[in-house]
């Protein structure tokens, strides 16, 4: 509240603090805090590390602006000592989520959009890789963790069939994996999400066409188009 009242130059109490996400240790909390948004509406804040928070203000105030795409509207950043917080419109209250039927056109227009216009973006040296190495890292990261785990104590005979069962799949993933970057090798590099599940994106459905409108762009990077 004090971070906000500095960015704003008010001292508007909110009519609520309402915890939305406490993250583990060094990792991002969010909160809403409602009424102090245009309108009376709430604000999401996220707080962590500046550090942490860069990638996600960065995105929100210089890269999706310049797109010309609709985005959530960020109202601001503050850095105090180690600690920071980026403000951001709530899409909750102005947005819905639309019949199933008819969301997937919606998100994958805005996709397109998305990936056409920042391919020609000189963004990618600010970006974490997302081609299929990144991905290949993390099917051998799990590799080890499930192998190194099958002898657990915790594990019963059931549980074990199926970790062993999913190092198969993994294994037979792994062996085709030439296969995967010779697709992805003529497609272009753009921004990726990297992580569009239904808890991150909200669908406006009112001033004009519906509007798409993700976040929590925290492990957004430059890789392929098939990551979203």
């Amino acid at each position: 509240v004090l971070a906000w009242a500095s960015l704003r130059g008010n001292k508007q109490l909110p009519d609520a603090v309402e915890v939305l996400k406490i993250g583990r240790a060094g990792r991002t909390n969010a909160y809403r805090l409602w009424g102090l948004g245009p309108g009376g509406e709430g604000v999401i804040v996220k707080c962590a590390s500046a550090q942490a928070l860069e990638l996600e203000r960065w995105i929100y105030q210089e890269v999706l602006p310049s797109l010309a795409l609709p985005s959530l509207h960020c109202y601001g950043f503050v850095e105090a000592g180690s600690t920071a917080w980026l403000f951001l419109e709530d899409a909750d209250q102005r947005s819905m989520i639309p019949p199933a039927d008819r969301q997937p056109t919606a998100l994958a227009q805005w996709l397109g959009k998305l990936h056409i216009s920042s391919a020609g973006m000189s963004v990618g040296s600010r970006l974490s890789d997302r081609g299929p190495g990144h991905y290949l890292d993390h099917l051998q990261d799990s590799q080890t963790l499930i192998g190194s785990n099958l002898a657990h104590p915790a594990f019963n005979s059931e549980d074990r069939r199926l970790a062993e069962q999913i190092l198969l799949d993994l294994a037979g993933i792994e062996a085709r994996w030439a296969s995967i970057e010779e697709i992805c090798r003529d497609s272009p590099s753009t921004l990726v999400h990297g992580d569009l599940a239904a808890r991150n994106l909200r669908f406006r459905l009112k001033d004009g066409p519906r509007a798409v409108l993700p976040f929590g762009w925290e492990i957004a990077g430059w890789g392929v188009p098939a990551v979203d």
